[in-house]
């Protein structure tokens, strides 16, 4: 009997205690400071608000009748309250299951009154608080589900407040807080889904992020024009999509990135001012996609040293510094095209000595001093367009001449003055071949597909006794007679001046008849098992 009465009793008094309670499935607006005082009179003993709550007024100045509320299911907008100093009033705020947006209150200094808040399941946007000058407040907060974004805060001179057990589950954006030094206070974060760290004009370094080993998306550093290292990154082993370093005007290397060895996206660095040298590099290995322009004091390469495969492409282009590629020295595989373009001072290709293989384009155009190829001498493949434009200085094209023409899907040569010495046998076949080609513009003797090939000819030609080749008589006004005196042909062609084909036969020793064709010069094509031989003719009356 005494164990049913201490029974009935329990339950009467946990029955009488307040409960939570949900309202407003359609959420609610707050206009004014009168309509959050009077909350708890239209909805008493609610402290689940199942909807969106938005708050926008300029006579709004706290929210202490919403002291109750526990759990917001919807979004939660804090903008354009123009007398508000902090967020005091939501002390009993523990969870938001939408997005926090707290922008456009030019007064708000302090995020103080959110002490109690846990979690938000969508985003975190702090944006255009004006005197906002840190994020105190956010003790207690230890997920964002989704991005976290602190922007256009122009009074914010610290990031102090978060929780040192913040997590966020998607990328992290701190950007356009220009008076922000540094970024002590952030927590000891070892992974973030991704990093933005741009337009703080005043930051100069990037400690804070000292514990953070691992971005599993992009890490853009941008337009932060004081910044004068990266060391604050020592730690990061590991990107898995694209670095972009960029237009940070006080940076004059790379150091800080000394540990990275693995990135798996792009990286660019591009519009850096101050940047004298890529030293700080010394773990990577290989790379996907990497573009290096406009950095405009940036001399040679000097720091990728230890790069030795970039499995895309490269494109370095408009350094008015450059004079040269030394730093790429171990790279021998390059998957995808090598761009070099629009460098006003840049005299040789010095630091490609180990490149092999190309697999795209190979364009070298804009480069108006640049007089030697010899650098890319060891390349013996490519799959792409070979383009040698707008050198006007070269003379040769000495260094290309162990490229397979049978990876050469386009030719480009053009608008260089000085370049005369084109007949290298892969381009000759090339033409010969009736591939693709455009060549014009330059010194003659490689101002056109016929001149390259005459020249090509003449070096091909050599002694008769070399090869055991004659053919006679030359000139002819009909009838020639080829004898090979060592080896058997498999195929003969006839091409005209242009490189297109006239005749087609297959035969051992020929006795060959032009009379049907015009009178001119013609170039005889002999096809052996693993070699090909073409001697010119000239065809008269």
């Amino acid at each position: 009997m005494i164990r049913s009465f201490l029974i009935l009793a329990l339950f009467t008094y946990f029955a009488t205690l307040p409960r939570a309670q949900g309202c407003l499935s359609q959420g609610i607006t707050f206009s004014s400071q009168g309509a959050i005082d009077s909350f708890t009179y239209y909805y008493p003993g609610c402290s689940i608000i199942e909807g969106d709550v938005y708050i926008a007024g300029n006579t709004i100045s706290n929210f202490d009748s919403l002291c109750h509320v526990v759990k917001i299911a919807g979004d939660l907008t804090i903008e354009f309250c123009g007398i508000l100093q902090d967020l005091h009033g939501f002390s009993a705020l523990e969870h938001i299951y939408g997005n926090l947006f707290i922008k456009s209150n030019a007064f708000l200094k302090h995020l103080w009154g959110l002490d109690a808040l846990k979690s938000i399941d969508g985003r975190l946007l702090i944006e255009n608080n004006h005197s906002l000058l840190s994020l105190e407040g956010l003790s207690s907060l230890q997920l964002i589900k989704q991005w976290c974004t602190i922007k256009s805060n122009f009074a914010l001179s610290s990031v102090h407040g978060f929780s040192p057990l913040l997590q966020i589950g998607k990328s992290l954006e701190i950007s356009n807080n220009p008076e922000l030094a540094t970024l002590d206070g952030l927590p000891k974060f070892k992974t973030l889904n991704g990093l933005g760290i741009s337009n703080n004009y005043d930051l100069v370094t990037l400690s804070g992020l000292d514990s953070l080993s691992l971005i599993t998306g992009v890490l853009h550093i941008k337009d932060n024009f004081s910044l004068l290292h990266l060391s604050g990154l020592s730690s990061l082993t590991s990107i898995e999509s694209d670095l972009t370093i960029e237009n940070n005007d006080y940076l004059i290397n790379l150091t800080g990135l000394n540990s990275l060895t693995d990135l798996g996206g792009s990286f660019t660095i591009q519009d850096n001012d101050g940047l004298l040298s890529l030293h700080g590099m010394d773990a990577l290995r290989s790379l996907s996609y990497f573009t290096l322009s406009r950095n405009s004091k940036l001399t040679n390469l000097s720091g990728l040293d230890s790069i030795e495969t970039i499995n895309n492409y490269i494109r370095i282009y408009s350094h008015d510094r450059l004079h040269s590629l030394h730093g790429l020295g171990r790279l021998d595989h390059l998957n995808g095209d090598l761009v070099v373009s629009y460098n006003p001072v840049l005299t040789d290709l010095g630091g490609m000595d180990r490149l092999i293989w190309i697999g795209g384009d190979l364009t070298i155009d804009y480069n108006p001093i640049l007089t030697d190829l010899s650098p890319l001498q060891s390349i013996t493949s490519m799959s792409g367009k070979l383009t040698i434009s707008n050198c006007d200085r070269l003379k040769s094209l000495y260094g290309l001449q162990n490229i397979d023409e049978s990876g050469i899907r386009n030719l480009e040569i053009t608008y260089s003055d000085s370049l005369s010495d084109c007949a290298y046998e892969n381009i000759c076949f090339y033409i010969y071949d009736e591939n693709n080609a455009e060549i014009k513009i330059n010194a003659p003797g490689c101002n056109s597909s016929e001149e390259v090939m005459n020249l090509c000819l003449v070096g091909i030609n050599g002694p008769l006794e070399e090869d055991g080749i004659s053919i006679f008589p030359n000139p002819t006004s009909g009838r020639i007679e080829i004898k090979y005196a060592r080896q058997s042909a498999s195929d003969l062609k006839v091409l005209n001046a242009q490189g297109r084909l006239m005749k087609d036969v297959h035969m051992q020793d020929a006795s060959l008849d032009l009379k049907g064709l015009p009178d001119g010069m013609y170039f005889i094509s002999i096809q052996f098992d693993d070699h090909r031989i073409i001697r010119r003719i000239m065809k008269i009356k």
